[in-house]
């Protein structure tokens, strides 16, 4: 049986989101000169983000991934938008490494995201170290994201915003509605007993 593990590279990228600040004051309302809120908005913006990814299965902004696997599967199948293999190697059960080149020792299919032996021939012949034996590191490029995607991390965001809770110590929120159905959030602070 062969095992792989998928991680984002590290140390941690920094991408380029797809909602800046400005994007997202706009649909809350929130004038521009006020940065009270900044940090909490680039928080949900990459939350959005992740969010979006997740329910897509697909990356939305350049990352590099690490895919470690036991041994050589017949074909390695990547993530969609493949732009570069940027490293593959092997690890024999002596610890050597050993790195693959391009074109001589696999080629690249972008389009359908694989990695795969040059035609007619097979990937080496090596007793594998006992335990992630192949790492392949490669970069996808994502293109440019559908204004729908957008529309739905800002839907996401505002909901987030609006309903957000106080993390405040020793208060609470009772939600009702008012008079004319509409949900009315009220905060209060929660008497704790006296000890004594």
């Amino acid at each position: 049986m062969t095992y792989e593990k998928l991680t984002v590279t590290s140390p941690p990228q920094s991408p380029t989101e797809p909602l800046n600040l400005a994007d997202v004051k706009a649909v809350l309302e929130i004038p521009d000169a006020d940065t009270t809120k900044d940090s909490m908005l680039e928080l949900y913006i990459v939350a959005a983000r992740q969010l979006a990814e997740t329910r897509q299965g697909r990356d939305l902004v350049s990352k590099q991934w690490d895919l470690t696997m036991d041994c050589f599967p017949c074909v390695i199948k990547t993530r969609d938008n493949l732009s570069a293999v940027d490293l593959l190697r092997y690890r024999d059960s002596d610890g050597n490494y050993t790195t693959l080149v391009e074109g001589t020792d696999y080629i690249v299919d972008t389009v359908q995201g694989l990695v795969m032996p040059p035609y007619g021939e097979s990937w080496p012949s090596f007793t594998p170290w006992p335990s992630s034996a192949v790492l392949c590191c490669y970069t996808v490029t994502p293109p440019s994201i559908d204004e729908e995607i957008k529309m739905g991390m800002k839907f996401a965001i505002n909901m987030w915003y609006v309903n957000r809770v106080p993390a405040e110590r020793n208060t609470a929120v009772h939600r009702r509605r008012n008079q004319d159905g509409h949900e009315v959030r009220d905060q209060h602070v929660v008497r704790q007993p006296r000890s004594g």
